[in-house]
């Protein structure tokens, strides 16, 4: 769910040859679209209606939620639990569990074309011959949580206003009143669990190279939300650590001018010719964008398929061939911007559809925030209907032998699809016995950057 204007870089550090780990690592989850939030927490724990319409946003609406869960308090309890289940989870899509509401959201949106809204201002509808809404009805675990922080009020809005007022005023902020009007979602990205390779200062394979925040490889396949922040905080930190105790304060005269202005005119030359004298074959930068969306949307997101996974590589590196061949095709200097994004969101595509491609012949199966279907697999669930009849009946279990291998991706233009991949054996939890006294000393001394 990033905000307007975040685009990564993540296709230039990799031809750079930076080494990336568990790119097959995201997170996917529920989050507004009209302002780009997610709806975790207190928007669930709330208990707001959710309810899907035909594609003009008004007509037809349907309590489509009562069509996956067997009565009003598995259904309501599940909202409830949305709050703190947030991320879409492989793990519990069975047996009713709460990310079977984010599958139902899919089967609405993208495999029946409809739209999905929250509705704060009325609890959630009955259907199918559902008893009422009630609070008393609530499974324990929602029903002991509300009477607790005593949001036992009529209606969501007034449960979310009693709980978290700043959760209302957000949208508010951006011009959505929660109070006089239901709010749009879908199943949206959240993180790039994966990323760049480093070790413990958070130095990358290259060295002097350091990756923090999102970008490094370090959130694992099940990470709850803040960790990322607190990962990003705390390798902003090693970092600046290592680097000032490692690195000389004194900057070496390199007299590297020269060479940065011959490299940067040639560039220039390159693009300059894509507007003024484009390749017969040139590629448009926001119709190949489009394209790269739509196959990441497809194959690449929380729905995976095994069968389609081979062709998908296949058109992913068509594309990068395309490019390669041809460059772009460009109206003047003020595309130049989008069509460097896109060149590295096209690098970037293929590399995580190669990791894909390669997890999966590996034998791995469903795990984090992502299913994989497979017509050799354990049935789905009856309720997923839309998905069994047009994408596949079946979905591979994981296989927690691959726990214990880490997955390392490079790129190697000498090969086939331009990424090599190998597997690694995860690092032990180290298990230090130090006395304070040494420990103290090779911290004074430096000695704990050289280790």
């Amino acid at each position: 769910v990033y905000p307007h204007g975040q685009v990564g870089l993540h296709g230039k550090a990799l031809l750079a040859g930076l080494k990336a780990v568990n790119l097959t690592e995201s997170q996917y989850g529920l989050a507004s679209i009209k302002f780009r939030w997610n709806v975790s927490g207190t928007y669930m724990q709330a208990i707001p209606r959710i309810f899907s319409t035909a594609a003009d946003g008004h007509s037809e609406p349907r309590e489509f939620l009562c069509d996956y869960f067997p009565d009003m308090p598995t259904l309501a309890g599940n909202i409830f639990l949305k709050g703190y289940q947030w991320p879409f989870d492989a793990q519990r899509i069975v047996d009713f569990q709460s990310s079977l509401i984010d599958l139902a959201v899919y089967e609405e949106t993208v495999l029946r074309g409809r739209r999905v809204f929250m509705d704060f201002r009325s609890n959630p509808l009955p259907a199918n011959g559902f008893d009422a809404f009630s609070l008393e009805s609530l499974p324990d675990e929602a029903r002991l949580y509300l009477e607790a922080t005593g949001a036992l009020q009529e209606t969501p809005i007034q449960r979310l206003r009693h709980m978290n007022p700043p959760a209302i005023e957000i949208y508010a902020e951006h011009h959505i009143d929660l109070t006089s009007e239901p709010l749009e979602i879908a199943v949206c990205a959240q993180h790039l669990n994966g990323g760049f390779a480093v070790d413990k200062w958070w130095q990358s394979n290259i060295p002097n190279v350091f990756v923090i925040g999102e970008m490094a490889g370090t959130h694992g396949v099940k990470r709850p939300g803040g960790s990322a922040l607190n990962a990003g905080q705390t390798g902003a930190l090693r970092a600046a650590a290592y680097i000032a105790n490692t690195s000389s304060w004194q900057v070496p005269s390199l007299n590297i001018e020269p060479v940065l202005e011959e490299q940067l005119t040639e560039q220039l030359l390159v693009l300059t010719k894509q507007w003024t004298s484009p390749h017969p074959g040139a590629l448009v930068p926001g119709e190949l964008l489009s394209k790269i969306r739509e196959r990441m949307t497809r194959c690449a997101a929380q729905i995976r398929n095994a069968t389609d996974i081979g062709s998908t590589l296949r058109e992913a590196l068509a594309d990068v061939t395309a490019y390669r061949n041809s460059g772009w095709k460009l109206n003047g200097p003020e595309e130049l911007a989008e069509a460097l994004q896109v060149e590295s969101m096209l690098y970037t595509h293929l590399a995580m559809i190669v990791a894909i491609d390669d997890y999966i012949a590996r034998g791995g199966g469903s795990r984090g925030s992502y299913i994989i279907l497979d017509d050799e697999g354990i049935p789905l669930p009856e309720q997923v209907g839309e998905i069994r009849a047009q994408l596949s009946p079946f979905w591979r279990p994981e296989n927690p032998e691959l726990r214990k291998v880490v997955q390392v991706l490079c790129y190697d233009p000498a090969n086939e699809y331009l990424f090599a991949v190998q597997t690694t054996p995860v690092r032990p939890i180290p298990n230090l016995q130090s006395v304070f006294e040494t420990t103290w000393a090779q911290y004074r001394t430096g000695e704990i950057y050289r280790m």
